[in-house]
């Protein structure tokens, strides 16, 4: 938390995808309140699924600001 809180001011100005390793409520309110929603890779299908809460199978979620402007801009799968 002290690393995000540190670039809270870069995070807010450039929107970058966000890809954290278990992340707590506290993370993830943290980025709510800057207009992030979180997502995790469906391996069997595919695709990038937004969730709302920590699934304890998965570790690795991508916090991402604008779903629209980042897939067609920025992610080819």
């Amino acid at each position: 938390m002290k690393a995000i809180l540190g670039a809270a001011k870069t995070i807010n100005k450039f929107k970058p995808l966000i890809y954290i390793e278990n992340p707590s409520k506290t993370v993830d309110k943290f980025f709510k309140n800057y207009g992030y929603k979180k997502f995790i890779f469906n391996k069997k299908l595919k695709k990038i699924l937004e969730v709302n809460k920590n699934d304890k199978t998965i570790y690795n979620y991508f916090f991402i600001y604008n779903k629209k402007k980042f897939f067609k801009n920025e992610l080819i799968l």
